[in-house]
């Protein structure tokens, strides 16, 4: 579950008008860092990059608004 929670929400942020986009982008964020807040005694460690990758594409995203 880890790994497919966040892909509507990235999905949403790529494709849906800007003001859905700009509340998607975080939201996914959150979503796949609470991922893997519960899941770091097992394999929540191996989706750290994917947690990176979401934040640099909600900052860009963020700074396409302006």
């Amino acid at each position: 579950m880890l790994a497919v929670v966040p892909v509507p929400l990235a999905l949403v942020a790529a494709f849906a008008p800007a003001p859905v986009s700009w509340l998607a982008a975080p939201l996914a964020v959150v979503v796949l860092l609470a991922g893997i807040i519960g899941q770091v005694t097992h394999t929540g460690l191996f989706f750290v990059p994917a947690l990176a990758a979401m934040i640099v594409a909600t900052f860009k995203l963020w700074r396409e608004r302006g």
